[in-house]
Order: structure tokens, then C-alpha cells, then sequence
């Protein structure tokens, strides 16, 4: 992208050297038009999705810039270098227009280079995008039924990613609406979109770089959860003995009180660390069937229903010690960011902690 930038450069500040122009135009046509593919298979790693049509979706993707750069390097081919640079010289000196010599070929290049291209990358962008944000959701939910906490599992970096992404595409859609009016005659919008997209692509290359936590760490570690399950004999099944009625209502009525009793008694909330396996084990079962349970009888996942019990123990330390800090009832309710707190507290409550200090 940073290639396709400088060319962009250097058509607006109309560098004299012609000669280069076409061969750096097939060079900004790949870059441009692989981005998004290259985002898709990073989404794709990132949230472990994998299904049918995988294969197909790539083809579908990475064909663009694969059939229109080779289109424009043919149409290139075909008229000569020399060709070739009259009609760069000529393109960039007239806004876009594509001159009289060149009209038994404007047909092929305006339906490869024109309108295939914009339609192409726009597609993408939003198909892409679409797919990003439905896979993230879904890879959010997997991990809230399996921790109690997300802190180092790279989210806030997830949606910095989305965010980016989205920006990318609204500067993407802005500057193909204005099409021909970044041309020559508005030298400082080229200096801004140009700017913009920089900023936008470092703010999306700074967050990645900085994830940590992916698909394959989250596999790996319920992996480990089921070895160290086995081993300590706890059965790992897939908790189809509640679809039987007569065992289900069995099976509930004997974990409902044992479930209550970590609860209540033990808190077990108040480990920051605290994960489904964890759970699973204090009452004898295993992770599938812990997590179906909490989700018919409290109408929630594993992540909400342990944040719930933290902000009750929250509500209760404050009205006990109404001179603690918003970090100290942070930290002894088992969150272990004061943010985190706030972020849950508000969800729970529908106000900030500190609205409800002042509230109460």
C-alpha cells in the first residue's frame, strides 16, 4: 500500500518521467487490489474460522487483482513502450481522458482498468468487512464461554482493527465517488485522502502488530484444558444427556445446589482468572455441560453470569466501605483492571461506578 501511495504521489505532482508511469500503474494495481485479500486471510487466522467454501472465498478474492493486473500488463504489452507512455502522458495531462489514438482500445481498458477495478475493490472491502465483523462477534462469544475475564486475549486490539478497517473503507468509497476531481485540479484533497490513508493504514498495522492473543492460542488451550480434564477424571463429553428429559431435570436438580454453594459460599467469582474448566471441576462435571446449564438456567454465558456475581460483590463492598477507591473494589471483586470494572459495571447496571457513588 505504501507502493500504491507513492504512485498516487507521483501522478498528482505530474512527474515528467512518462516512461514509468505504466509499469508503475500495473504495480499499483496489484498492491491496491490484494490489500483487502490479505485482510481477509489475516481476519481468517486471527478468529480461527474455518468451513466450506474457505477455498472458494480465496479464489474469489485474490482473482481481481490476478485477471485485472494482467489485463492491464497485456494491454500494455500490446501497444509497446513507446505507446505505452504517450498514452500515460497524455492520461495524466488531460484529467483521466484517454486520447484519440488510443479509442479501438478504450473499451478494453476502461472495462478492465476503469470499472472493473473500482467495482472490484469496493465489493471486497464491504464483503470483507461484513466477514470480519460477524467472525470477531463470533469468536468473542466462544471465548465468553470459556473465561470470566478477557484481559490479555488482545480484544481491545480486535476492535481497533475493525475500527481501521472501517475507516479504510470509507476513505476507499470517498475517494472512488470523487473520481476524476482528485485529478488535477484539487491538489490539496489529494494531500488530505492521501494523508488520511496513512494514518489509517499505520493505526491498522500498529494494532496487529501488537496482538497477542489469536485462534490458535484459544484452541491450544482448551487442548490443554481436556488433557489436564482426563487426567484428573473428569469426562469430557458433549452434554447431550440434557436432551433427555427425565436425566436433564436429574442432572439439574443435583448441580443447581452444588453450583450455588461455589457461588455464594466459596465465591469462586473473585478469581480473576477464573475459567470454565475451573468451574466444570469444583462440581464434578466438565466444561460443555457447565456451560449449557448456566445458559438454560440464567439466560447467559459463562463470561456474564460470573461479572454479574462481581458487581453484586461490588454493590456490597461499597455500601460496607463507601470510602474505598474505584480501584480497590475493583481489584477485591476480581477484575483486574479498574476499566474492565467500569466497562462491566456500566453494561450491568446501565450507569458508571462513579454515577452510582455519587447516586448512593
Amino acid at each position: 500500500m505504501t507502493i500504491s501511495l507513492v504512485v498516487v504521489v507521483v501522478y498528482w505532482n505530474r512527474h515528467d518521467n512518462y516512461n514509468l508511469y505504466y509499469k508503475l500503474d500495473v504495480i499499483e494495481t496489484i498492491t491496491t487490489l490484494s490489500f483487502v485479500p490479505v485482510i481477509f486471510l489475516y481476519f481468517e487466522r486471527l478468529t480461527g474460522v474455518k468451513g466450506k467454501g474457505q477455498i472458494f472465498r480465496k479464489i474469489l478474492l485474490f482473482a481481481p487483482p490476478v485477471v485485472i493486473s494482467g489485463t492491464t500488463i497485456i494491454f500494455y504489452l500490446i501497444i509497446g513502450d513507446e505507446r505505452a507512455t504517450a498514452f500515460c502522458k497524455y492520461t495524466v495531462e488531460n484529467n483521466g481522458a484517454l486520447s484519440p489514438d488510443f479509442y479501438e482500445y478504450r473499451h478494453l481498458y476502461m472495462l478492465f482498468n476503469v470499472y472493473t477495478y473500482s467495482v472490484s475493490i469496493l465489493v471486497q472491502e464491504i464483503l470483507v468487512f461484513i466477514y470480519a465483523v460477524r467472525n470477531i462477534l463470533a469468536y468473542r462469544k466462544r471465548l465468553d464461554d470459556f473465561f470470566s475475564n478477557l484481559e490479555g486475549k488482545s480484544m481491545e486490539h480486535h476492535r481497533a482493527t475493525l475500527k481501521g478497517f472501517l475507516m479504510f473503507l470509507i476513505l476507499i468509497i470517498t475517494i472512488a465517488l470523487s473520481g476524476n476531481l482528485l485529478f488535477v485540479d484539487f491538489d490539496i484533497m489529494v494531500f488530505v485522502f492521501l494523508l488520511l490513508l496513512g494514518m489509517v493504514l499505520f493505526y491498522l498495522c500498529y494494532h496487529v502488530y501488537f496482538i497477542s492473543y489469536t485462534a490458535d492460542n484459544f484452541v491450544l488451550e482448551l487442548k490443554l484444558a481436556d488433557e489436564e480434564a482426563l487426567m484428573k477424571g473428569y469426562e469430557v463429553f458433549d452434554g447431550k444427556d440434557m436432551e433427555n428429559s427425565e436425566t436433564g431435570n436429574m442432572l439439574r436438580l443435583k448441580l443447581l445446589p452444588q453450583l450455588t454453594r461455589v457461588i455464594e459460599e466459596d465465591k469462586v467469582y473473585l478469581q480473576s482468572d477464573l475459567r470454565l474448566d475451573d468451574l466444570a471441576r469444583l462440581l464434578h462435571t466438565n466444561r460443555t455441560y457447565i456451560s449449557r446449564f448456566i445458559k438454560e438456567e440464567f439466560q447467559c454465558n459463562f463470561s456474564e453470569f460470573i461479572n454479574r456475581k462481581r458487581i453484586e460483590y461490588a454493590q456490597e463492598l461499597f455500601h460496607n466501605s463507601p470510602g474505598m477507591t474505584q480501584e480497590q473494589i475493583a481489584e477485591m471483586s476480581g477484575f483486574t483492571h479498574a476499566s474492565s470494572f467500569s466497562r462491566v459495571f456500566k453494561q450491568c447496571m446501565g450507569m458508571t461506578f462513579r454515577e452510582f457513588q455519587k447516586k448512593h
